[in-house]
């Protein structure tokens, strides 16, 4: 499985997004919900839950919103 390694602020930190990670913030920044990212990706809510809450670990955000803002200046979003 390929992953993306993305720069954080802090130069020895690296910051691991999965490609399914990547297609669930996608999601998210075009405003759907976890039910429906789980429909669209064929996937239980509760899994999309559990890859949010991974993420926002990984990018030390508390929600949704911080979360997309956080990987648009990760360069893992793009506009």
């Amino acid at each position: 499985m390929f992953r993306r390694k993305t720069r954080s602020p802090h130069p020895a930190t690296r910051i691991t997004i999965t490609p399914h990670q990547q297609r669930i913030i996608q999601l998210v920044s075009q405003g759907y919900t976890s039910q429906q990212i789980a429909h669209q990706l064929g996937i239980r809510p509760c899994s999309v839950n559990t890859q949010l809450n991974r993420l926002y670990r990984k990018l030390g955000v508390n929600s949704r919103p911080q979360c997309i803002a956080r990987a648009y200046e990760l360069n893992i979003l793009t506009s």
